[in-house]
């Protein structure tokens, strides 16, 4: 029963994040990121030449690329994601985001694609878009072997992504992709 009720808000979630028009392609920027207690923050670089004071670990700077992505009013969220694949510096997951001072609050479950620099640092993100266009988007930026698991939405791990991000909510840790030892690319 409490899963359906997690499926249901997230069904719900996704339908009003869907009626917000946004960008399709959302370039990040260098983040400077400040691990807290209960959050990460996200700020955008001023200039081109401020270096972080700290060094930013991997997974934050994909967790900070997809909450920009997936929750661009927000400034910042909690996201737990799997890899799906890579080609070249292409890496394709399904992602799930919540606003990170909230665990009632707006959260969107979508696929995307990270895409990488010539030095593996994020250059930027793209997700579908919602509506009658998702599925064309689906097919015109992701690999055909990945296409149809996409569209059906076929994601195993959907369900315990979205209890980490609630628990993330109370225990601040970092998400599954990290303790799973799978290395990010």
């Amino acid at each position: 029963m409490k899963i359906k009720n997690i499926i249901r808000a997230l069904v719900v979630a996704f339908i009003l994040a869907s009626c917000v028009r946004t960008a399709r392609v959302i370039p990040t920027k260098t983040a400077v990121s400040t691990l807290t207690l209960t959050l990460v923050s996200l700020m955008p670089t001023i200039t081109p030449t401020t270096v972080p004071t700290t060094k930013v670990e991997r997974w934050m700077e994909y967790e900070n690329a997809l909450a920009l992505a997936f929750l661009p009013w927000s400034g910042n969220g909690l996201c737990e994601w799997e890899i799906l694949g890579q080609s070249g510096h292409e890496v394709y997951v399904w992602a799930i985001c919540q606003i990170a001072d909230s665990p009632e609050g707006a959260a969107m479950s979508a696929p995307a694609v990270i895409y990488l620099t010539e030095n593996n640092s994020i250059e930027k993100v793209e997700v579908p878009r919602d509506g009658s266009q998702y599925s064309v988007d689906i097919c015109q930026i992701f690999p055909q072997k990945l296409q149809e698991k996409l569209l059906s939405h076929s994601i195993n791990s959907l369900q315990e992504m979205w209890a980490h991000i609630q628990l993330r909510h109370k225990n601040p840790e970092p998400p599954l992709i990290v303790g799973s030892g799978i290395s990010l690319p």
